[in-house]
């Protein structure tokens, strides 16, 4: 069942099954993605990519509702917190779908996957695809 994009239908309670911490491998290292519950008018999260036992980057990202538009705004950082984007610049990604456990925006998708019994799987998809982290609930 997909819910369209109708002003006041999507709520952050469409995004709550990103809550946690998320555990996988992808990047050539070892990734954890956390995304807190919503905080006043905003859920935000964070990515962390370790490699040899060494960060080799973090993401800080957030959700909001931005006149009647939701989006996910993201910043990079090297592991000594400087910005890959300028300061002044971020990352944006509009909201396209809302669906029950999956939330679609322009190019990256969230996807949460329920295996009878099993943990429960994230699917996050980058680009149509082109980059996929396979998490599992730490």
């Amino acid at each position: 069942m997909l819910i369209w994009l109708v002003a006041g239908v999507v709520t952050f309670a469409d995004f709550g099954f990103l809550q946690g911490d998320w555990c996988g491998s992808a990047l050539g290292g070892e990734v954890i993605e956390r995304w807190d519950a919503p905080f006043g008018n905003a859920m935000t999260g964070s990515m962390t990519v370790v490699k040899d036992e060494a960060v080799t980057f973090h993401e800080f990202f957030v959700i909001v509702q931005e006149e009647g538009h939701w989006l996910l705004r993201l910043k990079h950082f090297h592991p000594d917190m400087v910005s890959w984007e300028a300061q002044e610049e971020v990352v944006e990604f509009p909201l396209r779908e809302v669906a029950p456990l999956r939330v679609l925006f322009e190019g990256l998708s969230f996807e949460l996957r329920k295996k009878g019994g099993a943990p429960d799987n994230l699917k996050v998809e980058v680009d149509g695809g082109n980059l996929v982290f396979d998490y599992r609930r730490c």
